[in-house]
């Protein structure tokens, strides 16, 4: 079965709400935001598809400890991603039908190294407090961000449920058009 629409726009709306524009606006005048908002632009920017270019290495090492390499300055330099845009592209992609649409297991998977960060202590960093440290309301995106993977998860399983049973359902008509045949004979 699919995802109800009212189940996505009931998870996400709240957080929605609290993501206001004027947040946004301060990371676009910092020359080196906070990493976890370097972090928060590449997640952004894969859950829209957007090309983020390659980094050599994949990590670097931040205070002690291996987080993966930030893109920003390419998304930011590019303008693939203004900071000014993210209130109503957090608010377009929530609508249920472009939800649905867009969210895909790729996606998810590249989204799992963000939403598994941790320190040395083997404690989040990718989460609702840690963006309360970096940047106010830049927190919001975090928590949508993972409840969107958390949601994307559920649609994409639902699909696949889906695309079994039709196959199921297609394979038994088969079946039972050809023991039909097979009878008349």
């Amino acid at each position: 079965r699919a995802t109800p629409p009212d189940a996505i726009t009931a998870v996400l709306q709240p957080i929605v709400d609290k993501i206001v524009d004027a947040d946004f606006m301060i990371i676009d005048k910092l020359s080196m935001p906070p990493y976890i908002i370097k972090l928060i632009y590449d997640c952004f920017a894969l859950l829209h598809h957007m090309h983020l270019g390659c980094k050599e290495g994949g990590a670097e090492s931040i205070k002690g400890n291996l987080w993966p390499t930030s893109n920003f300055r390419n998304i930011r330099d590019a303008q693939l991603l203004r900071a000014a845009s993210i209130p109503a592209k957090v608010r377009a992609y929530s609508e249920p039908q472009q939800f649905t649409r867009e969210i895909n297991e790729e996606t998810l998977e590249f989204m799992e190294p963000f939403l598994s960060i941790r320190n040395t202590s083997g404690v989040p960093c990718f989460n609702y407090q840690r963006g309360m440290m970096a940047c106010g309301n830049a927190a919001h995106v975090l928590d949508w961000l993972q409840e969107v993977h958390a949601l994307g998860v559920l649609v994409v399983r639902s699909r696949r449920f889906s695309e079994r049973s039709e196959a199921a359902g297609a394979a038994d008509v088969g079946d039972s058009s050809t023991a039909q045949h097979d009878t008349k004979e």
